[in-house]
């Protein structure tokens, strides 16, 4: 994932992000969505320097600029450099392979594989029902002195809650029952609905297609390999029944330090919401919406202590972790993770 349709609403706008270890940035231009590694064909500077803005590509070394495909369209004084004409040179920009799934952009180096749909799976149509438009959503960012994995790795685990998280999940250091822990698999991705009787993704799925209330009472669902999507455990003020809706990335920076980028907005459900009174109630979401970022915020930066004592430790990290009913999505992760880096062939 490498961010959000909603954030590039006009022509021209884009932003920065990391993939695989490299820059890259992803702008909108009048026929669409396009990506591209984040420096430039000539002498490799790069052309956006800041982590969102607006205007065309054009390098800040030598003034070459860029069209929507990436081709080095105008250069100064090319015939007199060059002994050609700009587009003579045939010079472009590495372009990245982008498809969206509701609000959310993802990316990939050209490698000719599957469709994002066929990546996600039965994730697919979830996340398109669950982000539609997350243009209101509270944003922030946690740097972290730590590697990405171990983000993820805390992430995927339903053990640690009570002794790591006290004041939220972990209240009367009470851990969660191997009844209720229900996990799902979904080729490399995987999720865990809260309850017993929680079901599958096409449960889940055909809930979020009709509408109304859902009774599961936390769902999170973890795509591979850095990103995460979550509702929360439902509030109730006057009656009225508040869950949030909560996305974060994991960013690679270095082998020993990372960003959490993190947004988080009000779940709706289809169909709810219309009665006066919750219109009423409405009036104060974006103050509610900033106490919820807090929340988060604090749970990751608990998060963020437990990942920063490991990675001063990282040589001692065991290969072989002891994992327990609350852990099996580690062991799915740490899978998925060794097949990607067995199989996969470097990008250009």
């Amino acid at each position: 994932m490498l961010g959000f349709v909603s954030d590039l609403r006009r022509e021209n706008d884009w932003f920065r992000t990391m993939l695989g270890g490299r820059s890259v940035f992803v702008q909108r231009f009048r026929d669409g969505l396009r990506g591209f590694e984040n420096r430039c064909a000539h002498r490799s500077f790069p052309l956006r320097n800041a982590e969102r803005g607006h205007g065309p590509v054009i390098c800040g070394f030598h003034h070459w600029r860029y069209d929507a495909d990436g081709i080095a369209a105008g250069i100064p004084n090319c015939q007199d450099a060059f002994g050609c004409k700009p587009r003579e040179l045939g010079i472009r920009l590495t372009r990245l392979e982008l498809a969206t799934c509701g609000d959310l952009i993802f990316g990939r180096f050209p490698d000719g594989g599957s469709s994002l749909e066929q990546a996600l799976g039965p994730a697919f149509e979830v996340i398109a029902a669950l982000c539609p438009d997350l243009s209101r959503a509270a944003r922030a960012v946690l740097p972290m002195r730590a590697n990405w994995r171990l983000l993820q790795w805390i992430s995927l685990d339903d053990y640690h809650l009570a002794a790591v998280h006290p004041g939220t999940f972990g209240r009367k250091s009470l851990y969660v029952p191997r009844k209720h822990l229900n996990y799902v698999r979904v080729g490399p991705h995987s999720a865990y609905f809260l309850g017993e009787a929680s079901g599958t993704m096409a449960d889940w799925l055909a809930r979020l297609r009709g509408g109304g209330p859902d009774p599961v009472m936390y769902r999170i669902l973890n795509l591979f390999p850095d990103s995460s999507i979550l509702i929360t455990h439902p509030i109730r003020i006057l009656g009225i029944e508040f869950r949030y809706l909560v996305i974060f990335r994991a960013i690679a920076l270095a082998h020993d330090r990372s960003e959490v980028s993190v947004r988080v907005l009000r779940w709706q459900p289809e169909g709810s919401g219309r009665s006066l009174a919750s219109r009423l109630v409405d009036l104060g979401e974006p103050a509610r919406r900033l106490v919820a970022r807090r929340v988060v915020m604090h749970v990751l930066q608990e998060d963020q202590a437990i990942c920063e004592r490991l990675q001063a430790e990282a040589q001692a990290i065991a290969p072989d972790p002891r994992l327990g009913a609350a852990e099996p999505r580690v062991g799915w992760f740490n899978e998925a993770y060794a097949d990607i880096m067995r199989g996969a062939a470097p990008p250009p």
